[in-house]
């Protein structure tokens, strides 16, 4: 009798050659939950968004997982789907893949994303899928993989595609030694303010968490977020090592005002990476407030196991000069590039639109929908310059 007969989840696909089958887990009940503990046990760990953590606390019900397992029945890899439904179309359903890559060793690439690609044929109701790759030194594999399976490729992808590595492999003295002497200096300068670094773990903390992010993306020129922070300062209380919510106190204020900037962390097994983060603008001499917040998410990443540490995407300098260069998104990327010059390609975006007819149609509804909001809102703009 095949040991897996029986085994919890949907088939979606069985590779002969190897014996590996995918299979298709819904929500995020025990069957999960007993999944991750197989794949922790056979040394396969999960990124961050892939976790039942995160799919507890953020993802929700919207959260599936294809997992793969051997003709034991043991786990041998896996990756969570994030499921929306379609505003153009109802009852048609988005899905998403987010940081695929890690989770996925060896045979185990070929095999869940072979389920993935099923799963597409078999739910008529899927309208598109989205797959973010990412992967230091297997995103060649991944993105033949998905040609292969009618995937189509995204540019420019909707998440980063370079990135700036920092080197964990050796002891934390002689990472910080191979900074840049800027950066080496600038912390220095933060662990002799009167500022404090601590894990921030009050959700009464969350709107100034937001304050400080907002206030960040608009001195770039993006758009506030409506990121639910209360979510993740309960998941970095609850699961530490996956998640880690930094903040740094005045210790001269008081209040959630004494907040006065954040950086969050991830990790996902091999690495860790910078996710995002905010600042406040303080009076009198100006204290390079994010220094001390990268190199502390640093530390963390090296004392959790991990070997690399993704500074979290940056721009390509297009002048030899890079003091010249203008902007605040490159002055973010020189700021990372003091701690590491180490560039990385690590994203791509794939497609997967298994009926090319509803998603033509889904995407006149959405231009059509557009076209009118934008109408609408120029034509309030206009009454209120009257």
């Amino acid at each position: 009798m095949d040991p897996r007969e029986g085994a919890p989840g949907e088939r979606l696909y069985v590779y002969d050659e190897t014996g590996l089958e995918a299979f298709l887990l819904t929500g995020v009940g025990s069957d999960r939950e007993q999944q991750e503990r197989d794949l922790l046990e056979a040394g396969v760990h999960l990124p961050l968004p892939h976790s039942i953590a995160w799919a507890r606390g953020i993802g929700g019900e919207g959260s599936w997982f294809i997992g793969v397992r051997d003709s034991k029945g043991r786990g041998r890899g896996g990756f969570a789907i994030n499921v929306s439904p379609s505003r153009s179309l109802p009852g048609h359903r988005l899905l998403r893949v987010t940081r695929l890559g890690p989770g996925l060793p060896g045979a185990a690439l070929r095999v869940g994303l072979a389920g993935l690609a099923a799963l597409a044929g078999r739910h008529s109701r899927i309208l598109r899928i989205t797959v973010n790759a990412f992967s230091r030194g297997s995103l060649g594999d991944i993105g033949a993989t998905l040609s292969e399976l009618g995937f189509r490729e995204v540019r420019p992808p909707s998440s980063y595609r370079y990135t700036l590595v920092v080197d964990l492999s050796k002891d934390l003295a002689m990472t910080m030694a191979a900074l840049h002497s800027s950066a080496r200096r600038n912390i220095r300068r933060v662990q002799t303010a009167p500022v404090d670094v601590r894990s921030i773990t009050e959700t009464g903390m969350a709107p100034r968490v937001a304050e400080l992010q907002n206030l960040a993306l608009r001195r770039t020129g993006a758009n506030d977020t409506n990121i639910d922070w209360v979510a993740r300062i309960n998941l970095s209380r609850a699961r530490p090592d996956l998640s880690n919510l930094l903040g740094l106190f005045h210790r001269e204020m008081e209040g959630p005002e004494s907040l006065v900037a954040f950086a969050w962390g991830c990790h996902h097994g091999d690495h860790a990476d910078y996710r995002s983060g905010g600042s406040a603008r303080l009076a009198g001499p100006r204290i390079p407030l994010a220094y001390g917040l990268m190199w502390e998410l640093i530390s963390w990443a090296k004392r959790r196991g991990a070997t690399w540490f993704d500074l979290g995407g940056t721009t390509i300098a297009s002048s030899a000069d890079e003091e010249d260069a203008e902007g605040a998104l490159e002055g973010i990327s020189q700021f990372k590039r003091s701690f590491s010059r180490d560039l990385a390609e690590v994203g791509a975006e794939w497609q997967l639109e298994p009926h090319p007819l509803r998603a033509r149609l889904a995407r006149v509804v959405s231009g059509a929908a557009s076209w009118l909001r934008d109408r609408a809102a120029k034509a309030r703009a206009l009454r209120e310059a009257r």
